[in-house]
């Protein structure tokens, strides 16, 4: 179990940079799902952009909101100035089935992917379903990392690197909040509240002017 602070004791396949992984978990934190509600999600941070086509495959056919999220090409760690947007685009993401995939230079290639890969001689304990155990599979066979939220806010965030898993006691890895900071709920609730009461000072602004 770790908390954000100690992100770097994840061993990273060669390829992933520890600045875009870093940033990708701490927005799984962040970002929920509507109105702050806690919503499983899925990030892929892969070592070769190739990976998309020959290691993915999309869950449904591309709609206009899934191309629009990759046409923007946001990347990690996401610059103050477009990142109300991005977490806004995020948000309605989770909602979509697969998951959203990270190429090498933190750039978001694709959402709503399914990872493929051939079956692992590994489970993970504490019953978790298929969604975690496709994401343990993919991150065993291939040079990626992937963090899962899931559906189940007690089970958190789980952290699967292809480096830690092919070590001689492989392992995963538990991502929590903060030691005694708030919960992932609590800080997208405070967000949001952030956000609309900096719209509403430049409501206030406006007026004045």
């Amino acid at each position: 179990e770790i908390d954000p602070s100690q992100l770097g004791k994840v061993p990273l396949p060669t390829g992933i940079s520890r600045k875009v992984f870093e940033s990708v978990a701490n927005m799984m934190i962040t970002v929920t799902g509507d109105e702050g509600h806690w919503h499983g999600q899925i990030s892929a941070c892969v070592s070769d952009p190739s990976f998309l086509e020959e290691k993915t495959t999309p869950c449904k056919k591309a709609t206009a909101a899934i191309r629009g999220i990759v046409s923007e090409k946001y990347t990690y760690p996401v610059a103050n100035t477009i990142l109300d947007d991005f977490k806004a685009e995020l948000r309605d993401a989770i909602a979509w089935d697969g998951a959203h995939v990270v190429g090498p230079t933190g750039t978001i290639i694709g959402v709503n992917r399914k990872l493929n890969s051939h079956s692992c001689s590994y489970l993970l304990k504490g019953g978790f379903g298929t969604k975690h155990n496709s994401a343990l599979a993919f991150a065993y066979h291939f040079p990626a990392v992937v963090i899962v939220r899931s559906d189940d806010e007690e089970k958190g965030i789980t952290i699967l690197s292809n480096t830690a898993l092919r070590q001689s006691s492989p392992g995963a890895f538990k991502l929590v909040p903060s030691r005694g900071g708030s919960s992932s709920r609590e800080m997208a609730a405070m967000q949001d509240r952030m956000a609309a009461m900096q719209l509403k000072m430049e409501e206030l602004e406006q007026d004045v002017l």
